[in-house]
């Protein structure tokens, strides 16, 4: 099992995302957003307020939409970190958190 220890929004609907040993993953979950509970995802702007749950191990949403830590691993977008424009870089992933964006 994997379990989230932390999340960042990129764009869109692309997240970086953060597992407990280590990797790191940019995961789009566009396509994983329809109806019910999730349609609030939609909404970049409530898209945006992701947060870790850390009773649960994942992202989740104020209005309990989440997805599971497996899932987010195994449709990651790539399997190694690259920059893009935005993309958010990790210099540190131990305690405290370092993150630096790069813009071009």
């Amino acid at each position: 099992m994997h379990y989230i220890i932390k999340a960042k929004y990129l764009k869109k609907n692309l997240l970086l995302i953060i597992f407990k040993n280590g990797e790191k993953r940019v995961v789009d979950l566009e396509p994983h957003i329809g109806d019910g509970i999730s349609t609030a995802l939609k909404e970049i702007a409530y898209f945006k307020k992701v947060r870790v749950n850390q009773d649960i191990g994942t992202i989740a949403w104020a209005n309990g939409a989440d997805f599971s830590p497996d899932f987010l691993y195994e449709i990651r977008t790539n399997p190694e970190l690259q920059p893009d424009d935005h993309l958010v870089i990790c210099l540190q992933w131990e305690a405290p958190y370092q993150v630096v964006e790069i813009d071009r």
